[in-house]
């Protein structure tokens, strides 16, 4: 009996050193993608429509409209491959990179309750 009672009160002091700091989800929602994709020497500060007409010419589909949809880089679109889609993202990030842009991790723009300043 009485190591039962010293077990549940073991228990209950490791129980009480558990605690989780931030319960908030929206702590993790981070920008969109394409607000990652900023111009060098212009972080924080990138012309957005002359990103879009880049990412346009650089071959985004031009029914998405990337500033007001959810236009993120793991979609896949009208019914390709996992080859296609790995194709087509590489040749995106690739033309965009050409044109001067950066890619940046989501960590550096900060999640959007807290943003860093240097995606827009």
């Amino acid at each position: 009996m009485t190591l039962r009672k010293s077990m549940v009160l073991l228990c209950a002091l490791n129980l009480t050193g558990c605690v989780v700091a931030d319960m908030d989800s929206t702590n993790y929602e981070f920008v969109p993608y394409v607000q990652t994709i900023q111009k060098k020497g212009q972080f924080g500060h990138t012309d957005t429509a002359q990103r879009k007409q880049d990412l346009y010419q650089c071959g985004l589909d031009k029914n998405i409209d990337p500033d007001h949809q959810p236009f993120n880089r793991n979609q896949r679109v009208g019914g390709e491959s996992m080859a296609q889609h790995d194709k087509r993202i590489a040749h995106l990030e690739s033309c965009m990179k050409s044109k001067g842009y950066v890619l940046l991790d989501f960590s550096q723009c900060g999640p959007l309750k807290a943003p860093t300043g240097m995606c827009n």
